[in-house]
């Protein structure tokens, strides 16, 4: 891992490995806790040789040494079988709380049918678990729930919201769906039904992220969704929540992201901007193959949400980030940081 600055992306300090095993480590995820921000906590699976009972390790740092607050621990209460993917965010204006989310197969319970989302709560202060580690999805049979995504929300942002791609196995087509949920962070209980994330339902929807908007009030969910636009292709579509009861606004149809439309336009990835008024700027990133000839590139749409009106509007015209063309550049994550400047992070292929 490495620190930078966020005023000119300089280098703070050496790289520094993160853990201390020598097994095959995945998928990190990080995220910044603490009122100041003053901590951050890494996580990871780790991998083993029979690539089973796989576990979520976590790890908390000072942010400005690099040191550690606490021994390596395992996010997961149940410890037999797999445990992958996870990802994580902070809870609370204060961010005083974080949540770790990751999907679990018990091939002996009631999950036997596929990957189920499990989730913990953490204290900030001392990593100390929050109640019990619970379920987000409802029971589905011959369905798997994969790659969660979570935003906190609300006044305080003290409630959170997490979707997921959910594969119905029983269909003939294997049909992907979005879904969602709100939960309460005081009692971690379900605030409302699961619920669909799309309208269009003549096809697949995959690769779901979500972000908190206007102070935690919304949320917007997004999504690559196929041949939306009768084209055969995968564009990019998002919608927008009230985060008080997770009821869609600014028009009950999803809107669509991407300018672009011939070639593929796939995971998506999403940051709130800084807020003046009523207006909450935000930025949504994707792959698309729409004109690299060697592969795929990363692209970006800059958005404008009233919160008056209600309405979004594009602000200005879709953009290429990447310079470097050559190969595939994959995988795109944005952030903001400093004065709601966006940075990008994308995988070169080799």
């Amino acid at each position: 891992m490495q620190i930078f600055s966020s005023s000119n992306g300089a280098k703070i300090g050496t790289e520094k490995q993160a853990h201390t095993t020598i097994s095959d480590l995945k998928n990190p995820s990080i995220c910044a806790i603490g009122e100041y921000n003053e901590k951050y906590v890494l996580c990871w699976y780790e991998d083993t040789d029979d690539h089973d009972d796989r576990s979520v390790n976590c790890q908390i740092y000072r942010s400005n040494d690099y040191s550690k607050v606490v021994d390596t621990f395992q996010a997961n209460t149940f410890s037999a079988n797999n445990h992958m993917y996870p990802q994580i965010s902070s809870v609370g204006d204060r961010k005083e709380k974080f949540l770790i989310t990751w999907i679990r197969h018990d091939p002996n319970g009631d999950d036997s049918n596929g990957y189920q989302i499990y989730s913990q709560l953490f204290s900030s202060e001392n990593r100390s678990k929050i109640g019990e580690e619970f379920k987000v999805n409802n029971y589905c049979s011959n369905c798997t729930h994969e790659f969660p995504s979570i935003a906190s929300i609300g006044e305080g942002k003290e409630n959170f919201v997490l979707t997921w791609q959910r594969n119905n196995q029983s269909d003939v087509d294997h049909t992907y769906e979005i879904y969602a949920q709100l939960f309460s962070s005081e009692s971690r209980s379900k605030i409302g039904e699961e619920f669909k994330v799309y309208t269009f339902l003549d096809s697949q929807q995959l690769n779901p992220k979500v972000c908190s908007l206007n102070n935690g009030n919304y949320f917007i969910i997004a999504w690559q969704s196929f041949d939306q636009e009768g084209d055969e292709t995968d564009g990019i579509y998002a919608q927008i929540f009230n985060s008080s009861n997770g009821l869609k606004v600014g028009g009950d149809i999803e809107f669509h992201i991407n300018t672009e439309t011939i070639g593929d336009q796939e995971t998506p990835s999403i940051t709130a901007l800084a807020q003046n008024g009523d207006d909450q700027q935000f930025v949504i990133t994707w792959k698309s193959n729409v004109y690299e000839a060697s592969g795929y590139g990363i692209y970006a749409q800059k958005f404008n949400f009233n919160t008056a009106s209600l309405e979004t509007r594009k602000i200005g015209e879709e953009y290429q980030v990447n310079n470097y063309t050559n190969k595939d550049q994959i995988n795109p994550e944005i952030t903001s940081i400093g004065k709601g400047d966006e940075k990008f992070c994308y995988h070169l292929a080799k």
